[in-house]
């Protein structure tokens, strides 16, 4: 009976160290298994027991979550390079596995316990930086289709406005364009006080308007007609866009027309076309040709010079020619060239006028020893070179400066000043009145 009391006590024993090696066993593989899970497409946060003491501080190395350290010392950093490595290598091995994992995402048991070692730390380090399962896909799916691109038309208008000053312009022309929808992207303002004048330049998208143009229109006409100002609008943006065209007048000096060829092939005259070169002599062809403009030639002499301006403006019309630019023309249009295009013909001079008029001009200035030479762009009017001006620069002169060095700084200023005239009329900056220029900043 005591052996057999001893039998079942032993007996018992056993059955005990078994379940609980069995309990630990179980301990140890579940949190390893479900680390694994949540690399491959769970999304359960691990956290390794390493971390909790340090959570508050990491560092980030390439989408590693590290353990802080100040790595202050040699052996220090080499440790914590040992351990970079090993978790990359287990990354490795675990991301060479990923490649035959089912679409649900899930590794073998196996799989897991080959790979994880049971290192929490090196679990969550990989699971950092895990890839979400590859799932098929089309071949072109990382393409951008044509069809998906949305192109949003800018669509700018800007309206100049002058007259009489009074109270309540600018917000009256702002409650308009806000009661349209449209955003007002610049607006410019000067007050002539001594003659009483406004002038205002507004630039606004129109691209969102709740409208449409004709209403816009038919609104500034009115508020325009309450105060008395005179207004012009210009709808430079959207699918009915006008490019300006332009004609310059040459006769052999080429100083001035290189330039404006040669900005305007680079860009820095926008919204325009140089469409015609009108010339009285043949010089200049080759420079046409290089650029694949047109260029035509009329002899003009006193007698055939209203009959060859007739045929130039015909000719002008005909290819729709907003602008005329005349670059060292040395011929003197008439009146009814200047009315055929209003305020629409711009002039390049020297600016001695009135001073040295006539041929020679620096000549003379050095012989009075001038201390400044200068150009001048203006609007070609009836009053032969005293139309409004648009543009002016000067350059300073000595005593030791030859008639040449005049002539270059002279073509110099020239070159600018056009160029500048022109592209101030081409993006509408100008309103013209009386015999004046209000020129808007660029």
């Amino acid at each position: 009976m005591v052996h057999v009391v001893g039998s079942s006590s032993s007996t018992v024993h056993r059955i005990i160290v078994v379940v609980v090696v069995v309990v630990v066993l179980l301990l140890i593989i579940i949190p390893s298994s479900s680390s694994v899970s949540a690399f491959v497409g769970t999304k359960q946060k691990i956290k390794a027991t390493s971390f909790a003491s340090s959570s508050k501080s990491r560092h980030y190395h390439q989408g590693l979550i590290l353990p802080s350290t100040t790595c202050s010392s040699t052996t220090h950093r080499h440790r914590h390079s040992n351990w970079l490595t090993t978790v990359y290598n287990k990354r490795d091995k675990i991301m060479s596995t990923s490649v035959s994992m089912s679409s649900s995402g899930k590794a073998t048991a196996a799989e897991a316990e080959a790979d994880n070692d049971n290192d929490p730390l090196v679990i969550t380090a990989i699971a950092t930086t895990a890839t979400p399962p590859v799932t098929s896909k089309k071949e072109n799916d990382d393409e951008i289709s044509e069809e998906s691109i949305e192109v949003v038309e800018n669509k700018v208008a800007t309206i100049r406005i002058e007259g009489p000053d009074a109270s309540g312009i600018v917000s009256a022309f702002s409650l308009l364009l806000y009661g349209h929808g449209a955003n007002i992207i610049d607006a410019e303002q000067h007050t002539d006080v001594k003659a009483n004048r406004f002038f205002q330049r507004i630039v606004f998208d129109y691209g969102v308007i709740h409208s449409d143009r004709i209403s816009i229109e038919n609104g500034i006409k009115e508020v325009s007609t309450r105060f008395q100002m005179n207004y012009q609008i210009d709808w430079d943006g959207g699918s009915t866009k006008k490019t300006k065209k332009i004609c310059i007048f040459v006769s052999k000096y080429d100083h001035v027309i290189w330039e404006l060829l040669l900005r305007h092939k680079a860009g820095e005259l926008p919204n325009c076309e140089i469409a015609l070169i009108i010339s009285n002599h043949e010089d200049l062809r080759p420079i046409a040709n290089h650029f694949g403009i047109q260029y035509e030639v009329f002899k003009v002499t006193k007698s055939t010079k209203r009959e060859q301006e007739d045929k130039e403006i015909e000719l002008m019309k005909s290819l729709d020619i907003d602008l005329v630019v005349l670059a060292r023309y040395m011929q003197i249009i008439t009146d009814e060239f200047c009315a055929a295009y209003k305020h629409s013909v711009i002039n390049i001079h020297h600016s001695f006028l009135p001073a040295f008029i006539g041929a020679k001009p620096y000549h003379r200035a050095h012989a009075r020893g001038v201390k400044l030479v200068g150009a001048t762009a203006h609007y070609a009017t009836e009053n032969l070179d005293e139309g409004p001006i648009i543009e002016q620069d000067v350059a300073r002169i000595t005593h030791r400066n030859t008639v040449d060095d005049l002539v270059a700084k002279g073509r110099v200023l020239e070159r600018e000043v056009l160029f500048r005239a022109v592209k101030a009329h081409i993006e509408n900056r100008i309103v013209v009145y009386e015999n004046k220029c209000v020129v808007f900043g660029n």
